[in-house]
């Protein structure tokens, strides 16, 4: 097997001249007695060494084209062509892309005041669909949502505030109105102004009615010993629904006091 016979600075000269009067690789080949691919191959090297630095171009003119489609007819390489026009593989290989997806016009995407007002228009007067008024305009669907909303819309739907929390003084208006004037909703809610009968009735299921006791620092709320014991009485004994059971507690509702009863039973077996 022969062995590797290695490049020389004068081989480098010469392959460095040809690569800048852009010499055919084929002719630096057959004058150094090599291959051309070990000619590609020891150039690209040099490159990297920094030897010839590669001018690259951001962008293509027509006349490099010109070279690429007349190279590519002749049927070289990518690699070759790269080397010819001095960049690298990668940029060509790119730039390539790039032509074959670029459309030859760019569309106008640009939305005037004028634009706006012409898919307006007929939206408010001829009550038309946002499909009818994309295909008129040639604008997306999406672009004619986004002028819809526009402030220059006499028409634009105005947009939703979110709900104010209930305050403290309300909730206990709500108590009040309910449980001691035995107002309907629709009622409270005409006498509250800013709330609705389905807000104000929600508010009550959710919170305002099973509240329970208040609860203090002092922890009055739990249970005693003797309200303990009478519970299991009444629900053993008298076998009372926690309902009924509830009246009997003031300030109890049926949820506390099944809780409870759990707990109480839990703790006796």
């Amino acid at each position: 097997m022969p062995s590797k016979v290695y490049y020389t600075k004068v081989e480098d000269d010469i392959i460095l001249k040809g690569r800048r009067e852009k010499r055919p690789t084929k002719a630096i080949a057959g004058e150094l007695g090599r291959t051309c691919v070990s000619v590609r191959d020891r150039s690209s090297r040099l490159d990297l060494k920094g030897a010839l630095p590669i001018v690259r171009k951001p962008h293509f003119s027509t006349e490099d084209w010109d070279k690429v489609a007349a190279m590519r007819a002749a049927g070289e390489t990518f690699r070759a062509i790269a080397h010819a026009l001095q960049v690298s593989l990668g940029t060509v290989l790119s730039q390539r892309q790039l032509m074959s997806t670029k459309p030859e016009t760019k569309p106008d995407r640009t939305v005037t005041s004028a634009g706006i007002l012409e898919m307006i228009s007929p939206r408010n007067d001829q009550k038309l669909k946002l499909t009818q008024i994309a295909i008129r305009t040639g604008k997306s669907i999406r672009a004619v949502e986004y002028a819809l909303r526009s402030p220059l819309n006499p028409e634009r739907k105005p947009l939703k505030t979110p709900p104010r929390a209930y305050t403290q003084a309300e909730d206990e208006e709500i108590i009040r109105l309910r449980e001691q004037d035995g107002l309907t909703y629709a009622q409270i809610a005409t006498q509250m102004q800013e709330r609705s009968t389905n807000g104000v009735q929600g508010r009550y299921y959710r919170y305002l009615q099973d509240r329970g006791p208040i609860r203090t620092k002092d922890k009055s709320w739990r249970y005693t010993k003797d309200e303990a014991e009478q519970l299991i009485r009444l629900r053993k004994e008298g076998h009372l629904s926690f309902a009924q059971i509830a009246e009997l507690f003031p300030g109890r509702n049926a949820l506390s006091l099944s809780s409870k009863l759990s707990k109480l039973m839990k703790g006796r077996k």
